[in-house]
């Protein structure tokens, strides 16, 4: 089962291992005033995927939210499939 970030791309929820906390990354380096925020989704066979947003200083609750609401919606996908599995 796949769960579609909201940037396009495929997460196969059966590959998952771990979702990280957010994470404030600072400075972007690609840009002059943005920072970043993330969480990474560790796969099985040792590699992960990193979900970023960048913000301003005075967009940072709202992409904080929006982060953190792709997420929750991610780990409830991951969840529900588990559960499903051991059905």
């Amino acid at each position: 089962m796949y769960y579609i970030l909201k940037d396009g791309r495929k997460v196969d929820l059966s590959r998952v291992v771990e979702v990280s906390e957010i994470r404030d990354e600072g400075l972007d380096t690609d840009t002059i005033s943005e920072s970043a925020l993330s969480f990474s989704i560790r796969i099985k066979g040792s590699s992960s995927m990193k979900v970023t947003r960048n913000y301003h200083y005075a967009d940072w609750g709202n992409e904080k939210l929006d982060l953190r609401k792709e997420r929750s919606r991610l780990i409830s996908a991951w969840q529900a499939y588990k559960k499903n599995k051991n059905d």
